[in-house]
Parts: C-alpha cells; sequence; structure tokens
C-alpha cells in the first residue's frame, strides 16, 4: 500500500496520512510539515455538497502529479485540467475535472462566501477565498504546465552539515 503525507488545507496546522489504494485517512501527529507531498481539503469542512466524497487532494507520488477525491484518483496529465464555476455571487460552485472540451466528473459545493461570516468581513477578498478553497487555487495554477513540473520536482534539499562547510 501506498501512503502519502498531505497538508491540511482548511485546518492550515494539520497534516494527514492517505493510503492512496483506500482513501483512509489517518491524522498526522506531527504537525510541523517536513515530508508533505501535497494538500487535501477535508469538504465537511469545506462546503461540500452531497455526493462529494469526503476529500479532495493533490499530492505527488514518484514523478507524478495525482488527483484523488475518495478512493478515485486521476492521474493529472497534459489531457487534464481543472476548472471552476461558480454563481454570480460566489456561494454555488461547481468544480470540474476536464479533459478536453469535456467535463468528465463535477461535483457542486458552497464556496468560502456561503460562509456569512466571511461575506460581511471587509478585509475577506480573493487571497481569502483561495486560501479557505483549494479546489479554486487548483483552478488557478493547477493547469500551469510550469507549476505542475515544480510541484513534482524534489523539494526540501537536504541541509548542509559541518563537512559541507569549507574549512
Amino acid at each position: 500500500m501506498t501512503a502519502v503525507l498531505l497538508k491540511d488545507w482548511d485546518r492550515h496546522l494539520g497534516s494527514w496520512v492517505l493510503t492512496v489504494e483506500t482513501g483512509q485517512l489517518a491524522r498526522w501527529s506531527d504537525d510541523k510539515g517536513a515530508g508533505n507531498v501535497g494538500w487535501i481539503s477535508l469538504n465537511r469542512y469545506s462546503g461540500a455538497g452531497p455526493g462529494f466524497p469526503v476529500f479532495c487532494a493533490v499530492y505527488a507520488d514518484g514523478p507524478n502529479l495525482w488527483f484523488q477525491a475518495g478512493t478515485d484518483r486521476w492521474l493529472v496529465d497534459e489531457h487534464l485540467t481543472f476548472a471552476r464555476e461558480c454563481d454570480a455571487d460566489r456561494i454555488a460552485c461547481r468544480f470540474s475535472l476536464v479533459s478536453g472540451s469535456d467535463k468528465f466528473i463535477t461535483w457542486h459545493y458552497t464556496g468560502p462566501l456561503g460562509d456569512p461570516g466571511n461575506r460581511v468581513d471587509p478585509l475577506f477578498d480573493g487571497l481569502d477565498e483561495e486560501l479557505h478553497d483549494l479546489r479554486l487555487f487548483l483552478a488557478r495554477v493547477g493547469n500551469n504546465r510550469d507549476w505542475r513540473r515544480r510541484f513534482v520536482s524534489p523539494r526540501d534539499p537536504p541541509l548542509p552539515t559541518a563537512a559541507d562547510q569549507p574549512p
């Protein structure tokens, strides 16, 4: 079984271990974030409607980028794109996986502006909205080829040791 460590998009101080094949989640006790290979949004905290899987996640697994919702996962390659659409007040939202011009799966959810507190907060802006919505983030940057390449490239190079220092 393959397990990946994911940073919690909704609860920014948390991490989860996802068993890829089963879609099982377990809270990770070390919240320092070291070793995270992606993000997860627990849909009960992010306005997901009926029929939406318990979570959605984007993560690197080897040289590939993956999007997973529950037990279903898709390779994020040059044929797959993310799309997010909302009504005029940005409350009722739809997130889709698209191949070419075909939306092959769509989920409906309530966007961050569905929270009355966010709607009346004069400082709540587009950045806050994105920080509350992994799907909005993916629709904005997840379709960029360079972002995808950087996401799966090795991160966190080893820190230099005393042996690496010049005499």
